[in-house]
C-alpha cells in the first residue's frame, strides 16, 4: 500500500475544559479518569488525559487522507496498541508505514514517551468478512446507542475532525469503553482502569441511527501481586439487526469482575 504522509495533517488536543466536559458528554464517556483530576492522579496522570478514542478516530480520518482515493466505506480491521496518554495542548502527528501499519506521536519525535499509540493490521480490503454469531458467547450487558445527524456534528465539533456523513468505525467503536464502564457500574463492580489495547474487524458499512452493543469477557488473569487484573473484553456491535462490527478491548482493571471468560 502507498502511503501519502505529505498529505497527514497535524491535530491540535482540545482545551482540558472540552476534554473533561463536551468531548466526554458527546461521547457518553462515564469513566471519572477523564473528568476528575483527583482520579486521574490515582493512577499517577498529573493532568486529566484524553480519552484513547481521541487519537484512534484522528488516525482514521488521517489514514485516508493518506491513501488518496479511498474513504471509510474500505476499511476491514486496525489495531491499535496506546503506548502512552495525550493530553491537552499538545500536537498529534501521524505516519503510515510499509506493512500497513502506523504511528501516532507528539510533537513531531517517535521516541520514547513521545509515542502515543502504534497501528497495525491496517486492513483496506475488497469485501466484508463473514461473521461468525457462535462467537458471541457469555454475553455480560447489552447497550444501545444512537448516532444521529446532532451527536456526529458534536462529535465533528469537539473532537475537531471533518464531519462525517456517516459515523465511521471508529466513532461507532467508541461507544464500547463506555458500555465496558456502564456494564461495570451496573453490575455494582465498576471498572477501575484503563484499556490499553483495541482491535477491530468491520462486517459493514455504519449508517446513521441505533447500534445494539453486546459485551462478554474473552479472557482474564489477575496480576502478579494481586493487585490489578487483565481482561480482554470482546464487543459486538450491530445494526437493523445485522452485525457490523467485533471489537476486543484489552483493559487493565482493579477490580475483580467475578466473571468466567467465555470458552473460545
Amino acid at each position: 500500500m502507498n502511503w501519502r504522509n505529505d498529505l497527514t495533517e497535524e491535530v491540535i488536543v482540545p482545551s482540558e475544559e472540552v476534554v473533561s466536559g463536551r468531548m466526554a458528554e458527546v461521547l457518553e464517556d462515564p469513566n471519572p479518569l477523564h473528568r476528575d483530576i483527583e482520579v486521574a492522579k490515582r493512577y499517577t496522570f498529573s493532568r486529566i488525559p484524553v480519552m484513547g478514542v481521541f487519537p484512534m478516530i484522528h488516525a482514521e480520518q488521517q489514514m485516508f487522507l493518506a491513501v488518496q482515493g479511498l474513504n471509510g466505506d474500505k476499511l476491514r480491521g486496525i489495531e491499535f496498541a496506546l503506548k502512552s496518554p495525550c493530553y491537552a495542548g499538545e500536537t498529534l502527528c501521524f505516519k503510515f508505514e510499509e506493512g500497513n501499519s502506523g504511528k501516532v506521536y507528539k510533537d513531531n519525535r517517535v521516541r520514547g514517551s513521545d509515542l502515543i499509540a502504534e497501528i497495525s493490521g491496517i486492513n483496506l480490503g475488497i469485501g466484508f468478512e463473514q461473521f461468525d454469531e457462535a462467537r458471541v458467547k457469555n454475553v455480560l450487558h447489552e447497550f444501545r446507542y444512537k448516532f444521529d445527524r446532532e451527536k456526529l456534528d458534536a462529535i465533528a465539533e469537539c473532537l475537531g475532525t471533518s464531519k462525517m456523513e456517516r459515523p465511521s468505525a471508529m466513532v461507532v467503536g467508541s461507544a464500547l469503553p463506555s458500555a465496558l464502564i456502564k456494564a461495570g457500574n451496573q453490575r455494582g463492580t465498576p471498572i477501575d482502569g484503563i484499556y490499553h489495547r483495541a482491535s477491530f474487524k468491520i462486517f459493514g458499512v455504519p449508517e446513521v441511527g441505533e447500534v445494539d452493543v453486546k459485551l462478554a469477557v474473552a479472557a482474564h488473569r489477575a496480576l502478579p501481586g494481586g493487585i490489578a487484573h487483565a481482561y480482554r473484553f470482546k464487543g459486538f456491535c450491530y445494526q437493523n439487526g445485522k452485525p457490523i462490527m467485533e471489537a476486543e478491548l484489552g483493559v487493565i482493571s482493579r477490580t475483580d469482575l467475578k466473571v468466567e471468560p467465555a470458552k473460545e
